[in-house]
């Protein structure tokens, strides 16, 4: 559906604000920051994990995949780990999911969508495609 010329700024804003913040997650309690991004195959990236609350237990991972057990040292609410960036096509999305458990005996969750780019400084093969805009007027 084509918009009128005078909607469409309007609406590439709309769209623009509804896309999901890439790297970044948050769910009631738990907030993840992952870098670099976007995510180099074969290489590692930091996921930062910070907690409403003291943590016991972290477990990270990407979607799909084995996690991994970071240290925890009681009472921290701020839990910083390494995570293998799997083989994929480049400009994929892929999520990182953590799950914690807090002193208090809570299970937290969050998760952060991340690009994967081939090398570094391939930023423009991991951005998402835009639709082809029409002719203007």
């Amino acid at each position: 559906m084509r918009l009128p010329l005078r909607l469409a700024p309007l609406g590439a804003l709309c769209l623009a604000a509804s896309l999901p913040a890439l790297g970044h997650g948050a769910s009631r309690g738990l907030h993840l920051h992952v870098r670099p991004e976007p995510a180099v195959m074969g290489r590692e990236v930091e996921v930062a994990a910070d907690a409403a609350e003291p943590l016991v237990g972290l477990r990270v991972a990407f979607a799909g995949a084995e996690p991994v057990r970071a240290k925890v040292r009681p009472p921290s609410k701020r839990v910083v780990t390494k995570l293998a960036v799997p083989r994929m096509k480049p400009g994929t999305a892929v999520n990182v999911e953590a799950e914690a458990r807090t002193a208090a005996g809570r299970t937290l969750r969050a998760s952060a969508i991340v690009l994967l780019a081939e090398r570094p400084g391939d930023e423009r093969a991991a951005a998402p495609r835009r639709a082809p805009e029409g002719p203007s007027r």
